[in-house]
């Protein structure tokens, strides 16, 4: 006789260090009120949201031991267990092998042993309905059933039954444990029901598989076609007899009927099991599968990563420095298409993968904001961030690739239609792949994985949650590479100290690899600029003024032409001040033949005037206005002189100013008194003393950064780092953030070490119920003592929680919520989801969970 039959009573058996351990799995069950007593304490690790977040975090032999326990039901025991799932050649290392994965379920209290009994975790019945995608466990099918019901299935195995419904419920629940007893009782059946009732079995069978390791995948589930489901009125009519004859006989649970042929009795997954062959084996893979592994040469994997780090820094400067300059159009329905990220890459000389892969990490840090509807430029928070160190905006750029989020170079949907960059961030998982990808290489050192798939393979098996459309990990590892984070298959030389949470670390090896600021500018004859290393910004600053960048990376290179000088002139810079500060960049005299050709394009430049009339155009040199006219290719512009030193157009002023330029000529735009139109401006005052630590006034205010989906409240200062990743890698990857609010007053949660031995001593100095957690209780129907108890605290406290709502359409939807007010038996408060107030009734809340900080 076993004596730990609910969780709460195995709770109650462990010793302080093993519930602390528990406990430490679960930060969840911490994070939200504090817990009053070890029955609420087992209230909140059987709530689904727990059982999910534990099951999330899991490798998948855990979850297959888990839900074959749950398929197994009343008869999950060690021994049916063991004879159930996959094994080896070796039964000494199978039995071995489902022992430890059964210890490792029962330290994330997915279940837990029972002198030979297995008992799982009631949330998880709640999360896996048909485990095996065989049937519902008989205690699942028959708590939906009535006293006089389960007293005729007891009846049926020829049993008396007991006066009170648990009991009843309790003796039925006990007859299912018996595997052989089921297999008698369908013996028992006329010919043609064994028959059916056989193929049927052998159906349902052929296609189990393991429903959570599936269902935790990002791709939608998609249910096969049911055999048993046919319009042959033969084969109906066998099928009515055999569930009657189950029904009758105490197998099957519910009705027999039929409603467009689907029947509503169901045979408990434990019958399926007892009627299995031998040769039946539920998924078990308790080894993780191969991963190739070479020796990596720690100093080519550390020139290959510099170079990386060194091409991507580079890249990523020089696009978000030209979308500073000129911004990036979006598309009507949103993102950044294919035509703009091809025309963009080819003007910076770059790849479409390492653009994408810019654009969102630069969308995660903050770094991008709207110019207009339809035009993306850099926010406030550029200026101060491209002051930063190289090594430090490179430690932030592969902390955004780290942190959770759609895979930015994956360009394909599951259903093969293009996906434009941008275009939805909130994709994903929620799990950081990028992270997990980096630890897995980085806990390897000195060795190199060969295969890619294999990689993915692995990371699949530890972590099934990553799930993602086809490709996703393919492409990660590409951005991997792409960002030095990975070398030939090897960890770089800086991820081990990022996968810890040791930035000094990292940001020392980084000062290493990458190349210092440099101010060292190297004019050329051939009107050509080049920087070797990380060009300084007030450098950029004046460089893309005057030239068109040509290159960037380990050399950065510009090129002057007349179009370069002539735009910056028409922008209003003044031709010696682009010579004084080309100078003070070099050092010293500009090469002759740009010295020359400033001088030339500055005497010619503004000889034009063109006016608004149609458009009038004026110049002080009659023989050049004159020439002007008679220029063939000028025609259809309609001009014709009025006066020496005048000329009117038929075409108006943009399209005038145009055609000039296009013929060769510098025009500039005046006003009818004659005056420029663009002023003359000054070029960017340098760094004083030359310092990259400038990091200029921080402007607030302006529209909402694109993709930014957080709450109201207190923005992540722009251009700052994404939140530090957690370094154990299967404890803390999952953090269901929900957008919520930071809040100073909130207070600290309490350590697993001090709740655990305050749960088992009953040393408890919380309170009793307040007089809203009582008016919260007796208004929200729907909800356990525990979960009551959860959201009166988040009311008084402006936590955020996560609600199951039951809307007016009678769908649930899963909600995010903070800064709740209690108004009569209604709850106002801000929905992550909508980013707006809303109104919910507490007799329509279903179930609440906290959240993470």
């Amino acid at each position: 006789m076993t004596g730990l039959p609910t969780l709460h009573a195995w709770l109650a058996a462990l010793d302080a260090d093993r519930l602390q351990e528990l406990l430490e799995q679960h930060p969840l069950v911490l994070a939200g009120a504090r817990v009053r007593s070890l029955e609420e304490l087992a209230s909140r690790l059987e709530h689904p949201a727990t059982v999910s977040e534990s099951l999330m975090r899991a490798p998948l032999p855990v979850l297959e031991v888990v839900e074959a326990a749950a398929a197994l039901g009343a008869a999950a025991t060690l021994q049916n267990l063991v004879g159930l799932v996959d094994g080896t050649a070796d039964d000494a290392r199978h039995s071995e092998f489902v022992a430890h994965w059964l210890a490792v379920a029962e330290s994330m209290a997915l279940l837990w042993i029972d002198g030979e009994q297995i008992r799982v975790n009631p949330g998880v019945n709640e999360v896996v309905l048909m485990p095996l995608a065989l049937g519902s466990p008989s205690g699942t099918s028959l708590l939906a059933m009535t006293s006089d019901q389960l007293a005729r299935v007891l009846s049926a195995w020829g049993h008396s039954a007991p006066p009170r419904k648990a009991e009843r419920w309790a003796e039925a629940f006990g007859l299912f444990a018996d595997l052989a007893g089921i297999r008698r009782m369908a013996a028992r059946a006329p010919g043609q029901v064994l028959q059916t009732l056989t193929a049927h079995v052998t159906r349902r069978l052929a296609s189990a598989r393991c429903v959570l390791a599936e269902s935790l995948g990002a791709e939608p589930l998609v249910e096969p076609d049911d055999p048993d489901y046919s319009y042959d009125p033969a084969e109906y009519r066998a099928r009515q007899q055999m569930w009657q004859w189950a029904t009758s006989a105490g197998l099957a649970i519910g009705r027999v009927g039929s409603f467009y042929g689907y029947d509503e009795a169901e045979l408990p997954c434990e019958v399926y099991l007892a009627l299995a062959p031998a040769s039946f084996r539920a998924p078990f893979h308790p080894e993780p599968p191969p991963m190739a592994l070479t020796d990596a040469v720690a100093e080519q994997t550390e020139r290959t990563s510099a170079a990386a780090a060194t091409q991507f820094l580079g890249t990523a400067m020089a696009v978000l420095e030209a979308i500073a300059r000129d911004g990036i159009a979006q598309l009507q329905s949103g993102g950044v298409g294919s035509r703009e990220l091809n025309r963009y890459a080819k003007a910076i000389g770059t790849d479409v993968a390492t653009l994408r892969l810019t654009l969102t990490l630069a969308v995660r840090l903050d770094l991008l904001d709207r110019r207009g509807p339809r035009e993306l430029g850099t926010g406030p928070g550029f200026q101060t961030w491209r002051r930063l160190p190289p090594a430090q905006r490179f430690i932030d750029l592969v902390l955004a690739w780290m942190s959770p989020g759609a895979t930015a170079t994956l360009d394909r949907a599951a259903d093969g239609h293009y996906v434009p960059a941008l275009s939805d961030l909130g994709a994903g998982s929620g799990i950081p792949t990028g992270y997990v990808l980096a630890r897995t290489l980085a806990d390897l050192p000195g060795r190199a994985a060969s295969s890619a798939d294999q990689v993915a393979a692995r990371l699949a098996w530890g972590m099934p949650a990553i799930g993602g459309p086809p490709g996703m990990l393919t492409c990660i590892w590409r951005e991997a590479h792409l960002l030095g984070v990975l070398a030939d298959g090897a960890a770089g030389p800086f991820t081990a100290p990022l996968c810890h949470a040791d930035d000094a670390g990292a940001r020392e090896v980084l000062d290493r690899l990458l190349p210092a600021p440099s101010r060292q500018v190297l004019f050329g004859s051939d009107l050509t600029i080049v920087v070797p290393g990380n060009p300084a910004p007030d450098v950029v600053d004046v460089l893309d003024v005057v030239a068109r960048r040509e290159g960037h990376g380990v050399a950065n290179t510009w090129r002057v032409s007349d179009g370069s000088i002539r735009e910056a002139l028409d922008s209003g810079y003044a031709a010696d001040d682009l010579a004084g500060a080309l100078r003070r960049i070099a050092g010293g005299d500009l090469p002759q033949a740009l010295d020359y050709l400033l001088r030339d394009i500055a005497r010619r430049h503004g000889q034009l005037g063109v006016r608004p009339a149609g458009a009038v155009v004026t110049a002080d040199d009659p023989a050049l206005l004159a020439e002007v006219v008679g220029t063939r290719r000028l025609h259809k512009l309609g001009l014709a002189l009025v006066a020496p030193t005048v000329a009117v157009a038929d075409a108006a002023v943009p399209m005038l100013l145009r055609e000039l330029r296009a013929a060769g000529y510098l025009p500039v735009q005046t006003d009818l008194q004659g005056v420029r139109t663009v002023q003359l401006r000054p070029l960017p005052a340098p760094d004083r003393k030359g310092s990259d630590d400038d990091a200029g006034d921080e402007v607030s205010g302006g529209p909402r950064p694109i993709g930014d989906t957080r709450s109201r409240g207190a923005r992540r200062a722009p251009g700052s780092r994404p939140d530090r990743l957690e370094p154990d890698l299967f404890d803390e990857l999952l953090k269901q953030m929900g957008g919520q609010r930071q809040r100073s007053d909130l207070r600290e949660p309490e350590s697993p070490h001090d709740a655990a031995r305050r749960l088992l001593t009953g040393a408890d100095d919380v309170e009793p119920p307040s007089d809203l957690e009582q008016l919260v209780g007796a208004e929200a129907r729907h909800l356990t003592a525990a979960e009551a108890h959860e959201l009166a605290d988040a009311v008084a406290t402006g936590r955020g929680v996560q609600i199951t709502y039951l809307s007016q359409s009678g769908g649930e939807t899963r909600r995010a919520v903070s800064d709740l007010a209690l108004v009569g038996s209604s709850l106002y408060g801000y929905c992550h989801l909508r980013q707006a107030e809303r109104n919910f009734r507490l007799d329509r809340i279903l179930s609440v969970a906290p959240l993470l900080p």
